[in-house]
């Protein structure tokens, strides 16, 4: 299980995001990823 931070979040949301971040999401299984509740609201 990875809990993503919220910068993580905020740079998937950008039009121009990290590339890094992206390739880096990109290539965890998306079962695995997670955020909490503070971050979703």
């Amino acid at each position: 299980m990875i809990v993503l931070d919220t910068n993580v979040v905020s740079e998937l949301m950008k039009p121009q995001g990290s590339s890094v971040v992206r390739q880096w999401v990109a290539a965890r299984p998306i079962n695995n990823l997670f955020t909490t509740t503070i971050t979703e609201a």
